[in-house]
C-alpha cells in the first residue's frame, strides 16, 4: 500500500524525531538519514506461533513550507477477507481432489493456512507502523493545519498604582455676612464690658 502524508516539520526535525523514537522503542527498528529517506520494521506473532516482519519505507521532501512523506508498506488483508480467501483455497483443493488431481488439491489445502501468515501479520504491523509515523512526525493525509502562533507575554498589571494622582484642594471663601457677623459680635462684647 502506498501512502502520502504531510507535516509542517522540516526534514531535519523529522530525522531527529525518528532517531529519538527508534532509540526509545523496543518494538520498532529501522534507520533514518538526513536526506529524508527512512525505513521502519516491526515483527509480530501470527497464531501465537509464526513471526511476521513488515517493513515500511518512506522518503520526505520539502516544498512551500510543507514536508511531504511518500512511502510504501505491505498492508495485508482484513480478517473477514482472509476468511474468504482461505475458504476459497480449501474448496478449490477439494475440487481438484474430486476431479482426479489429488496432488495439486492436497498442496492447495496445505498452503492455505501458510498463506494466512503474511496476510495477517502485514495487516497488523502496517497499521502500527503508519500510526507511529503519523504521531512521531505529526503528519496526516492532506495539508496539515498550521501550528498556532505563540502569543507574546503580556506585562503584569499591578493592583496598586505606582503614583497617586494629583489632587487640588480649593478653599471656600468666607462670605461677607460671616465676616461682618464676627466683627459686630467682637465689637458688642468690647462695649458691654464696664470700665473700672
Amino acid at each position: 500500500m502506498r501512502f502520502e502524508l504531510m507535516t509542517h516539520m522540516t526534514i531535519t526535525e523529522c530525522h531527529k524525531a525518528l532517531q529519538e523514537r527508534l532509540q526509545t522503542s523496543r518494538q520498532i527498528e529501522g534507520w533514518s538519514d538526513k536526506n529524508g529517506t527512512f525505513s521502519l520494521t516491526m515483527s509480530s506473532k501470527v497464531a501465537r506461533v509464526f513471526s511476521r516482519k513488515t517493513r515500511l519505507q518512506g522518503h520526505m521532501k520539502r516544498d512551500k513550507g510543507v514536508t511531504t512523506i511518500n512511502g510504501y508498506v505491505p498492508d495485508g488483508v482484513a480478517p473477514r477477507q482472509r476468511a474468504f480467501i482461505i475458504v476459497g483455497m480449501v474448496l478449490a483443493g477439494f475440487f481438484l481432489i474430486i476431479s482426479g488431481n489429488g496432488l495439486p488439491g492436497i498442496i492447495t489445502i496445505v498452503v492455505a493456512p501458510v498463506f494466512l501468515i503474511p496476510l495477517a501479520g502485514d495487516y497488523t504491523n502496517s497499521d502500527v507502523l503508519l500510526r507511529e509515523v503519523r504521531r512521531t512526525l505529526r503528519a496526516r493525509e492532506g495539508t496539515p493545519p498550521k501550528p498556532a502562533a505563540k502569543k507574546p507575554p503580556q506585562p503584569m498589571s499591578s493592583k496598586f498604582p505606582t503614583s497617586r494622582p494629583a489632587t487640588t484642594q480649593t478653599r471656600k471663601p468666607y462670605s461677607g455676612t460671616t465676616t461682618q457677623g464676627r466683627k459686630s459680635s467682637s465689637g458688642s462684647s468690647s462695649r458691654s464690658t464696664p470700665r473700672r
